[in-house]
């Protein structure tokens, strides 16, 4: 007992405090142990679901990051594909004006632009 959190240290952080500080509360026989009941106890079955929440939400997360991530390489492979098509039209020259007025910098002029100013690059 007798920790500190920050307010601004996440539910993690604040949540890890609490359970430790009723742990350790839980174990002794006196007054304090009453007052930390008193005063945690009913925040214990919130937390409980505050974690579930969040883990729930870091797996929704890693899923919208793993489909972001699919979706990313299909992107650059296929703007790739259609330089490589731009390229084979043009007769597979070393180089040439057009290709690089549409991709000064290779295929990254595309893919690695902010996706605010992707559509713009193309």
């Amino acid at each position: 007992m007798g920790f500190m959190v920050q307010k601004n240290r996440g539910v993690a952080a604040i949540a890890q405090v609490i359970a430790t500080t009723l742990r350790q509360a839980r174990q002794r026989t006196d007054f304090v142990r009453e007052r930390v009941e008193e005063k945690l106890g009913p925040y214990e079955p919130i937390l409980e679901r505050t974690a579930q929440a969040l883990a729930e939400a870091q797996e929704v997360a890693r899923d919208a990051q793993a489909r972001v991530d699919y979706l990313e390489a299909v992107a650059h492979r296929t703007v790739g594909e259609v330089r490589d098509e731009v390229r084979n039209a043009l007769g597979r020259p070393a180089r040439h004006d057009l290709l690089d007025m549409l991709f000064p910098e290779g295929i990254s002029t595309v893919t690695e632009a902010p996706v605010a100013r992707a559509a713009l690059a193309m």
